[in-house]
C-alpha cells in the first residue's frame, strides 16, 4: 500500500469510524422503541407498536406533533417562495447593495462553522498559545 492509498484508507476508516459514532446510539433506539417488553431492552424482545399507539393516545403530543408539522409546512413554504424571488432579484437584477444582500443571505451557511471552529479552537487549546497548529493565535482578542 503506497503512502497515498494509506492516508486515504486512513481518512476514510476516521470518518467511518466519527460516523459510526454518531449514529450508533440512533442505530440501538430506534429498533429498541419497537419491543414488546415494558422496558427498553436491545435487542428487541418480539415487535411491537405499542408505544407509538400509546403516543397517538395523549392528545398533547398530537397536538404538539400537529403544530410541529404545520410550522414546517408554512416554514418551508415561505423559504421556497423567498430564496426564490431573491434568488431571481439577485442573479438577474442589478442594484446598490447587491454583494451586502447576497453576504447577509450567505450567512447562516457560513457562521455556524465559524462559530464551531472557534469553539473547537478553543476546547482543544485549552487557552494555551503553545499549541503549535495555532501558535500565534489569541483567541481571548476574539472575546473582548
Amino acid at each position: 500500500m503506497t503512502g497515498r492509498s494509506f492516508a486515504r484508507f486512513a481518512h476514510a476508516a476516521v470518518v467511518f469510524g466519527v460516523v459510526f459514532f454518531i449514529l450508533m446510539p440512533v442505530l440501538v433506539v430506534i429498533p429498541a422503541s419497537f419491543t414488546a417488553a415494558s422496558y427498553p431492552s436491545f435487542p428487541p424482545q418480539g415487535f411491537s407498536l405499542q408505544w407509538y399507539w400509546k403516543i397517538l393516545d395523549r392528545p398533547e403530543f398530537v397536538a404538539a406533533f400537529r403544530n410541529s408539522v404545520v410550522f414546517a409546512f408554512l416554514a418551508a413554504l415561505a423559504s421556497v417562495v423567498l430564496g426564490t424571488a431573491a434568488g431571481l432579484g439577485i442573479a438577474r437584477g442589478t442594484f446598490p447593495g447587491k454583494t451586502a444582500l447576497v453576504t447577509f443571505m450567505t450567512a447562516p451557511l457560513t457562521v455556524p462553522q465559524l462559530v464551531l471552529g472557534i469553539a473547537l479552537l478553543i476546547y482543544f487549546t485549552r487557552g494555551r498559545r503553545e499549541s503549535p497548529p495555532f501558535q500565534g493565535w489569541d483567541e481571548r482578542r476574539l472575546f473582548r
